[in-house]
């Protein structure tokens, strides 16, 4: 019997795909994948994933083989995927509205932009709005969002500014696409992200990335995750939609924007991943130790990445305990400004934020997971630090 992951990703790519389900597994896998305890374990799976709905979409093509009761619960499943989708579809068309009335230019991102492209659009679930702004039309943004559509502005951070909708959709209005501090080489590219759009049909005010650039912003945005834990199934499920359901896109018209931002490397075995997932084609022999780390670390992390998968990052900065503890209790001050964003206006504040800091870590449930994390910490091997960092090595994320 294949494993949960495995029998998962197959589900998605006959789902993602329109195929079969004999198309995709064999009459003994097809019973065996319709039994309770295996239906159960791949959609609690898929949950972690925010992928739900699409093996519960498959496996209601299985009817009458699954009994009344799991396809009630398998469309209950998809009626709230269809539900999320239809709010944010509906905040996202109001917000880009106003935005064109009163003349905000703005780019719908990740998966307002690919969403159109999937066989159906509530198949991509996300859990916001993303929209772009120029750091100019900030405060104009903000003003509109709250005045006319009652919005709740909940916090600042260094990319963005997140606010809430009266009916509970969180927005991300961005005023640039990724964080330069952290990533220099690929903010330089992502900064000539106005002069690429072009306006989108219907709003003069809406504008779009040029197929070449969103697929360089996917990939960036890919990096950024990966290298905080995790990015998740669904970005490798973008990355074939991008590929394989956009008619106009040539993978090979981004490589120039991909080599500038130092990523081609891991987007060209990020792609080999996600072939491997959707399209049922093997890797090279060459690349299956490297597949066989990225899927661990993928498929361990979920949707945000994993407290493990962090602490492995962190000890690559931090090689021992007490510089670990340090870093957790003294963060840098590009880190502090933004978990603080007082400190953008007030830095010498910092003391006072540290303060606040530690007390937020002494707190019951934070003090439970910081020890936690501590044991974990403790337990790491230099032989699972060097496979670790030798992974990153090979997607070029490390020298």
């Amino acid at each position: 019997m294949q494993s949960v992951s495995n029998l998962l990703i197959r589900c998605i790519r006959a789902e993602i795909g329109q195929l079969s389900p004999e198309a995709v597994f064999s009459p003994d896998e097809l019973t065996s994948l319709l039994s309770p305890e295996n239906t159960r374990e791949i959609l609690s799976s898929a949950a972690s994933q925010d992928l739900g709905h699409i093996p519960a979409a498959f496996l209601c093509r299985m009817r009458p083989r699954i009994s009344d009761e799991v396809f009630a619960s398998l469309k209950r499943i998809r009626f709230q995927a269809v539900y999320r989708y239809e709010q944010i579809a509906h905040e996202t068309e109001a917000v880009s509205a106003l935005f064109g009335e009163v003349g905000i230019d703005h780019i719908l991102l990740k998966g307002a932009f690919i969403r159109a492209f999937y066989p159906a659009p509530d198949m991509r679930t996300s859990c916001d709005v993303d929209i772009l702004v120029s750091p100019d039309d900030l405060a104009a943004a903000e003003l509109a969002l709250t005045d006319t559509l009652g919005y709740t502005k909940v916090r600042e951070g260094g990319h963005d500014v997140q606010f809430s909708s009266p009916t509970g959709v969180f927005l991300e209005l961005h005023f640039t696409l990724i964080d330069e501090k952290d990533y220099p080489q690929i903010a330089a590219v992502l900064s000539g992200v106005w002069e690429d759009a072009v306006p989108a049909d219907g709003n003069p005010h809406r504008f779009v990335m040029s197929m070449p650039f969103a697929y360089f912003y996917h990939i960036a945005h890919m990096v950024k995750h990966y290298l905080y834990g995790g990015c998740g199934i669904r970005t490798f499920l973008d990355l074939w939609v991008f590929r394989h359901r956009i008619p106009e896109f040539d993978p090979g018209e981004a490589e120039g924007l991909l080599t500038e931002g130092g990523i081609l490397r891991f987007a060209d075995k990020a792609c080999v991943l996600a072939e491997m997932w959707f399209s049922g084609v093997d890797c090279d022999p060459e690349d299956r130790v490297l597949m066989g780390m990225m899927e661990e670390y993928i498929l361990s992390g979920g949707i945000y990445g994993s407290v493990e998968n962090k602490l492995k990052l962190n000890r690559l900065e931090n090689t021992d305990r007490g510089s670990y503890l340090k870093s957790r209790l003294f963060p840098p001050f590009d880190r502090m400004k933004y978990e603080y964003p007082v400190l953008q206006r007030h830095k010498m504040l910092l003391p006072v934020c540290y303060v606040r800091r530690w007390c937020r870590l002494l707190s019951k449930n934070t003090a439970k997971r910081i020890a936690e994390e501590w044991k974990y910490n403790s337990a790491l091997t230099a032989e699972e630090q060097d496979v670790f960092r030798g992974m990153l090595t090979e997607l070029g994320l490390k020298s």
